[in-house]
């Protein structure tokens, strides 16, 4: 999983989220939807990439 420090939190895109739990970018928003993976911060306003937080994304692999 390819991970970027934004405002001192570690984040990852949703894609490198995806291939990480082994999953679709569908299942990775749905997930987020349902309050099991956090947002992370995002480093433009306009920004069209969809952070996440990488330790809630790794919690989910290993709680599942």
């Amino acid at each position: 999983m390819k991970k970027r420090t934004i405002n001192g939190e570690v984040c990852c895109t949703v894609a490198d989220a995806a291939k990480y739990l082994g999953t679709n970018a569908k299942k990775v928003r749905e997930l987020l939807g349902q309050g099991k993976i956090e947002q992370g911060p995002q480093p433009r306003s306009n920004c069209r990439t969809l952070y996440l937080r990488a330790d809630s994304v790794a919690r989910v692999k290993y709680d599942e």
